[in-house]
């Protein structure tokens, strides 16, 4: 999920292998998103405010490893953050769904 305490208007989300950097897995379409699976990234489907984006990724069959996702949130046309990084929990039982 991205959320804030301000609106923002787009971004750009890509989940990578730990180990070797590459692209990896596919994104779930969920409201206001659009996947694109040629390479492995979801981005807003429309340059509307919004105040929280839920994502829903899925890994690989039978993929090990760890994971990483990178990307960049707009707030507006002149201010944005790149490179931002988030590591998955390495334990499944830290995750949680949100709805």
């Amino acid at each position: 999920m991205i959320e804030g305490t301000e609106t923002f208007k787009g971004f750009f989300i890509q989940a990578r292998s730990a180990e070797n950097n590459e692209w990896i897995g596919s994104w779930d379409e969920t409201p206001n998103t659009s996947p694109l699976p040629e390479c492995s990234a979801i981005t807003h489907a429309d340059p509307k405010d919004k105040i929280r984006a839920i994502l829903s990724w899925k890994a690989p069959h039978n993929s090990h490893g760890r994971v990483y996702f990178t990307g960049t949130v707009l707030k507006n046309y002149g201010t944005f953050w790149s490179n931002l990084i988030a590591e998955a929990p390495q334990d499944p039982a830290a995750l949680q769904v949100l709805y």
